[in-house]
């Protein structure tokens, strides 16, 4: 049978674990957005399939894997696909052009009837390059897309798309005729349809036969209870409704968490929880907190930003989760101020003690190579990472390779911080990424080894703090070696 809508979470680019080796033991969580997009379509009465590439392809090597795809898609025929990625989260979003131009290939090579369509972020920020890259693709839709794609989709459907005339719906040609979209919103979250968690089946089956795993093997989800953001960072903000803060009920969280279990049994672990601020607003932690107490759901961790991390709420989210997760980004208070974190490195260090007093572990990520960064602050970096490891003030650490996601402020005024672009959207990775960018101050083979040398680093002195091998102390870096280091690194 044919199907209306396909809706497809698209696979990026490898980065260099993945492709090392297939089974490298780092695995994504199963994001809502795509499944959020699957419900829309169904509450519109279409017929809809989900296939999750984003996790199944996630070591793409086109020899290997193109006739795995190949096999998936040719199980799935449909009248329409839709490339889904997540609207505010652009780890999630950019690099996926990647793997929408491989499907897309293949379906209008299969089908040239089939008509092709992205919502997301890189939909909402990058209409033309997206059109521009993307030439299969028929429509985008602008903005959160979850409570118009049915209705635009099932017109599209019977009328074809360019008799269509919706206010957040985008073609080539209405980008031609000079159209501003206006940006879909979904001012009640609860309003928006339950993600359908049913359709995950098919997706599991083939991540059974390509994968290998063993078929009660936890495979970890994230699911959203909040929306938006109170701080405009310039490498993430970027999207309309960005300082639009909205929060699900406790009721709707509790009906998408059992709605999950039941469509997926064990099989579904709840490791990651998509919120950019999870706690704003106390009241909806606290109930948020008991749906999962009630549950047994402790999640993995838990984003949110230092200056909303309060006793008041630290108690609650101890009971749901395992760790906070906290943007620190960089030690340096000037570069924060560049950033527009709205914090300072204090600031930090309070809410981290506010984590641990309630039985929380802390945990901090940061960005290697922004454009505000120097060799000097990388140093800093570099011995900041030692320092909290090996003293023990922070749990765990994580870097990221600082990347110009479309839509964000560093990116659209590149020029003015210093800053050349020099990959696509493709090559845009944080995790393990080569830099897709030089600044006046870094060259990407710079910012790339620093990202290693960090890696390097936390694991070992990781490693040696379980095994109660380090004396805590702070040491001061040699910062004329490490200079003479990336010196050579820059072929000086």
């Amino acid at each position: 049978m044919t199907l209306d809508v396909l809706v497809i979470a698209p696979f990026r680019r490898p980065t260099f674990r993945k492709a090392i080796s297939e089974h490298y033991p780092v695995q994504e969580p199963w994001d809502s957005p795509p499944l959020i997009v699957a419900g829309g379509l169904e509450a519109a009465g279409l017929t809809v399939e989900y296939l999750a590439l984003q996790n199944i392809l996630d070591s793409w090597d086109e020899p290997r894997d193109l006739p795995k795809l190949r096999e998936m898609l040719a199980d799935m025929p449909a009248r329409m696909v839709i490339f889904a990625t997540d609207y505010f989260i652009p780890s999630r979003s950019t690099a996926t052009l990647f793997g929408m131009r491989i499907a897309a290939r293949e379906l209008r090579a299969d089908d040239s009837r089939v008509i092709i369509g992205a919502v997301g972020r890189l939909a909402t920020t990058a209409a033309p390059q997206l059109f521009d890259q993307l030439p299969e693709c028929d429509f985008l839709v602008h903005g959160e897309p979850e409570s118009v794609i049915g209705t635009i989709a099932e017109e599209i459907l019977r009328r074809g798309v360019t008799a269509v005339d919706h206010p957040s719906l985008l073609t080539p040609t209405s980008l031609q005729s000079g159209q501003r979209p206006q940006p879909a919103t979904t001012q009640m979250l609860d309003e928006t349809p339950i993600p359908a968690w049913h359709l995950l089946a098919k997706s599991l089956d083939w991540w059974d036969k390509y994968r290998g795993q063993d078929a009660s093997q936890p495979i970890p989800f994230s699911l959203r209870t909040s929306a938006g953001c109170r701080f405009r960072c310039r490498f993430c903000a970027g999207v309309p409704n960005w300082l639009n803060y909205r929060t699900k009920t406790a009721t709707r969280v509790a009906t998408e968490i059992d709605t999950l279990r039941n469509a997926t049994g064990d099989r579904a672990h709840l490791a990651f929880l998509e919120d950019e601020i999870f706690t704003r607003h106390p009241d909806h932690v606290h109930a948020i907190s008991e749906v999962c107490v009630q549950r047994g759901i402790v999640f993995d961790g838990v984003y949110t930003h230092s200056s909303l991390l309060t006793p008041e709420v630290a108690e609650p989210l101890s009971k749901m989760a395992q760790r906070v997760y906290l943007g620190l980004d960089n030690p340096d208070d000037s570069i924060l101020h560049d950033m527009r974190k709205g914090q300072r490195f204090d600031t930090v260090l309070r809410a981290i003690e506010t984590a641990r007093a309630s039985g929380l572990s802390a945990h901090l990520e940061w960005i290697i190579g922004s454009p505000a960064d120097t060799i000097d602050s990388l140093i800093t970096s570099l011995n900041a990472i030692v320092t909290l490891l090996s003293t023990g003030v922070v749990d765990s650490i994580n870097t990221y390779v600082y990347c110009p996601h479309p839509g964000t402020e560093y990116a659209e005024k590149a020029d003015e911080f210093g800053m050349r672009v020099i990959d696509g959207f493709e090559d845009i990775q944080e995790s393990g990424g080569y830099p897709a960018h030089d600044t006046h101050a870094l060259s990407r083979q710079q910012t790339f080894i620093a990202y290693l040398m960090s890696q390097l680093t936390i694991a070992e002195v990781s490693r040696d703090r379980e095994r109660g091998l380090l004396t805590p102390s702070i040491g001061s870096p040699s910062r004329h070696e490490l200079h003479r280091l990336f010196d050579k690194v820059a072929g000086r």
